[in-house]
């Protein structure tokens, strides 16, 4: 008689079992699938970067925070290729610290070849005002004999990528 008993409660086992393992797989598959964000790609963004020699509305001679040179160094860059971006932003890194400056609020509007000019001054319509001078005031030049790094960076869908390094 025991020997029947056995073999009903072996069926009754594997079936619970094989359930559990479903249900285990199930919730694992859900939670990938539903719950869990994965993080976005980079967005296909280029910029170009060229160095550029400028003195109309350089601070030269006496003024304040003016170059010892006849001209100011400024930044020509361009946007190459773009995907996707909600912000491109540029961080100077000078002597004396840091400055982060939107380059383009909403790079898809302004497209694919639009430039913007970045130095102390805005030099036309297309400049932005970045004041990354050696003392890291408002309103001081960037010198020829000065040296730092531009990082310019795409914020998209909050998450923020490395586009480029400039070193001048």
């Amino acid at each position: 008689m025991s020997g029947s008993l056995d073999r009903g409660v072996s069926p009754v086992v594997a079936t619970v079992l094989m359930v559990a393992v479903v249900v285990v797989l199930a919730a694992t598959v859900g939670v990938l699938l539903i719950g869990v964000d994965s993080p976005s790609e980079p967005p296909r963004v280029v910029v170009s970067v060229d160095e550029r020699q400028f003195t109309e509305g350089a601070e030269l001679d006496d003024e304040p925070g003016a170059c010892d040179a006849s001209y100011e160094v400024g930044f020509l860059v361009q946007i190459d290729l773009l995907d996707a971006a909600d912000r491109i932003y540029v961080v100077v890194r000078a002597e004396t610290g840091e400055t982060l400056k939107t380059v383009w609020d909403d790079p898809e509007a302004a497209g694919v070849g639009s430039e913007r000019f970045l130095a102390n001054e805005q030099e036309g319509n297309a400049g932005v005002d970045v004041d990354i001078g050696e003392d890291g005031s408002d309103d001081w030049a960037v010198c020829p004999d000065e040296s730092g790094t531009l990082a310019f960076y795409a914020e998209y869908e909050g998450d923020n990528w490395l586009l480029t390094e400039y070193e001048y």
